[in-house]
């Protein structure tokens, strides 16, 4: 159906699981929504299934029975748990039988390291080698506000782990959502010639970009006709240092303002995702005006600020971002109230950058 047909419906990933779970990749081949589910499936904690680096494949039917089983179902985002969305996967024809290997895990609070993939072997040598996002920790935010003044030590896991996981005889498709997604490019930029030329495409499902003062451009250029992006309407996340790749596409969400960055709320078209034209006014604004800010400050000027940040979310003994909350809201106050003169006039600058914007808008 077209999408002038469907106004106003909203039907979401977990229709298309109910629509199409019992079709398997050879009637119904890879799609750019099976992208989604396997990005979506990388968030879910699967220590309890694979041991890390395992090469030995394990199918998501059998995962879902032991995770049900130890009752260790976790999905590590802000979002719902969406653990029915997860057993229908596991249980649908269409990828019951994909098994995965290649897990890793890996979350060092001292090195402010958050980093986690896995690989999704379907029928005919091909797999989807998922890179995980961010997740609920502080630790994990953290890591993607450095972005604006180094590359991050997630960004040297990914490169180290796609090399090692792209075997010879095997086909890839490459993903990831949020920074997820800044993960996938970032390590298929860094592949050696021949095991790109491996990869079919690689799916950037509202990454965050790369500042151009750290990150080599033309590497990107190398692999940009193979990138695929998707961006929500409202979208903040992947207009942060955004590089505008040809293939992009914006979507509709049956979320509101930041809530659209969950993958799990883009609306579909039949068995593609609704599309629109541009995004939305007050999100274009929040981008510039953070953008604005931090193209103003210097490399040092946001490690200060981010360090100090980040220090004060975990003033009042928080580990995730659900946790601060209440009293330890209070506690990141008073310590930004105490933070450096460098912070403090970041902060103003931020302030005159969007009063200034508001006044012109």
């Amino acid at each position: 159906m077209e999408t002038a047909d469907r106004k106003g419906i909203k039907e979401t990933l977990a229709d298309y699981i109910r629509w199409r779970g019992d079709l398997s990749f050879d009637e119904a081949p890879f799609n750019v929504l099976d992208n989604l589910v396997f990005c979506q499936l990388a968030y879910v904690d699967f220590g309890k299934v694979l041991k890390q680096m395992d090469t030995e494949g394990i199918s998501l039917r059998k995962c879902n029975r032991i995770i049900e089983k130890e009752n260790s179902y976790d999905l590590r985002t802000l979002y719902g748990s969406y653990k029915e969305f997860f057993k229908k996967v596991c249980t649908s024809r269409r990828f019951a039988d994909v098994e995965l290997r290649y897990y890793i895990d890996v979350f060092e609070e001292e090195k402010q390291v958050q980093f986690a993939a896995v690989e999704f072997m379907m029928p005919h040598r091909t797999s989807f080698v998922a890179f995980r996002g961010t997740d609920d920790s502080i630790v994990g935010w953290k890591e993607d506000f450095m972005l604006s003044f180094s590359r991050i030590p997630a960004q040297k896991l990914a490169e180290q782990y796609l090399q090692e996981v792209v075997k010879f005889g095997r086909k890839y498709y490459v993903g990831g959502h949020s920074k997820g997604g800044n993960l996938a490019v970032y390590a298929c930029a860094w592949l050696t010639s021949r095991k790109f030329s491996q990869v079919i495409g690689i799916y950037d499902n509202d990454g965050p970009g790369f500042c151009p003062e750290i990150f080599d451009m033309e590497k990107l250029k190398a692999v940009e006709d193979k990138v695929f992006r998707i961006l929500p309407e409202f979208c903040m996340i992947g207009k942060a240092y955004e590089y505008a790749f040809n293939n992009t596409v914006i979507v509709k969400s049956k979320n509101t303002a930041a809530d659209q960055h969950d993958m799990m709320s883009w609306l579909l078209d039949g068995m593609n995702l609704q599309k629109t034209d541009k995004h939305d006014r007050l999100s274009i604004w929040l981008t510039d005006t953070i953008m604005q800010w931090a193209n103003d400050a210097t490399f040092e000027e946001r490690k200060i600020f981010i360090d100090e940040f980040f220090a004060a979310l975990a003033a009042g003994g928080a580990k995730t971002m659900q946790q601060v909350t209440g009293k330890g809201m209070i506690e990141v106050i008073k310590s930004m109230a105490a933070a450096s003169k460098t912070s403090k006039r970041l902060v103003k600058n931020l302030a005159e950058i969007a009063f200034s914007g508001e006044k012109k808008s």
